[in-house]
């Protein structure tokens, strides 16, 4: 992710900026923090001051909700850093679990919801990769029986078996 597209999605409504004071991702990472009209609702970044790259975003809804995309490339370093300073890379502060975004799409319309209404919707997006052509027309012959689309069918498989956990952790 570039520090420009942050800075765009965020309709270039900068509040305020620093100096990131962990050590994992060099002597040149700076933060910048954005938002829309209310304290509540904030997006945070931090980004390489002397190139145009974005190592984690922190998306803080008005509603209590939190969520974060971290580069990759960056991921362990940050792990990293949580441990050796005795806290959990799981939780954004009490017992507050971030919601880890995987893709940056979800960061940029997340970031201009915040900042134009202060909460965002809880839709991720999901990369789901079939493995062999076998498979993807087991999907297609699945959605024409059921008359939707394969993203539907996927959807509801997903749903099915999140409910079946939950049951089963009530238990």
């Amino acid at each position: 992710m570039k520090l420009s597209e942050i800075v765009k999605a965020a309709n270039y409504k900068i509040k305020e900026g620093g100096e990131f004071l962990w050590d994992c991702y060099g002597e040149n990472s700076r933060t910048l923090d954005f938002g829309g009209d209310d304290a509540e609702s904030v997006v945070s970044c931090v980004f390489d001051s002397g190139k145009d790259i974005v190592f984690q975003v922190e998306i803080y809804s008005k509603d209590g909700k939190v969520y974060r995309w971290v580069d990759p490339e960056y991921q362990e370093a940050l792990k990293n850093e949580f441990q050796n300073r005795g806290l959990s890379y799981d939780y954004a502060y009490d017992d507050v679990m971030w919601f880890d975004l995987e893709h940056t799409n979800d960061v940029f319309i997340k970031t201009k919801q915040i900042i134009e209404t202060g909460i965002c919707d809880d839709k991720v997006t999901i990369l789901l990769e079939i493995q062999s052509q076998e498979d993807y027309d087991k999907l297609q012959q699945l959605s024409i029986q059921k008359g939707i689309n394969i993203k539907d069918v996927v959807v509801e498989f997903l749903e099915a078996h999140c409910k079946e956990h939950l049951n089963k952790q009530k238990m």
